[in-house]
């Protein structure tokens, strides 16, 4: 291992957000060699979420669409369903609803005509 603390110098300035952080480590290549595993540490800290308010999110979604009435629900379809609700569009417009529900209808046979 290379002894290279003489060559870094310190940069005006202060990082006050991971994001900053990290690009200052990606932009100095000699902090980014002398230091590998602090960068890897902070690529995950700007990856991985640091609150817990996106899982309490997730289920309160899942307990919205997992009622008495509705408990049936397959994996996959809790799934896409919670996917349309936390990632999905706010609010359709008249075309993107109306193409929805054809495509609905023409899914398969119903006990009952739309």
């Amino acid at each position: 291992m290379t002894f290279c603390a003489s060559s870094v110098f310190r940069q005006t300035g202060e990082c006050t957000d991971p994001s900053e952080l990290l690009t200052a480590l990606q932009s100095n290549q000699v902090l980014t060699n002398c230091f590998p595993r602090m960068a890897f540490l902070v690529e995950l800290m700007n990856i991985v979420p640091t609150s817990t308010a996106s899982v309490e999110r997730g289920f309160s979604a899942m307990n919205l669409l997992c009622t008495p009435l509705r408990n049936s629900l397959a994996q996959l379809q809790l799934d896409n369903l919670m996917r349309i609700c936390l990632e999905g569009p706010a609010e359709l417009s008249d075309a993107q609803l109306s193409t929805l529900v054809g495509i609905f209808k023409n899914k398969k046979d119903r006990k009952f005509k739309l």
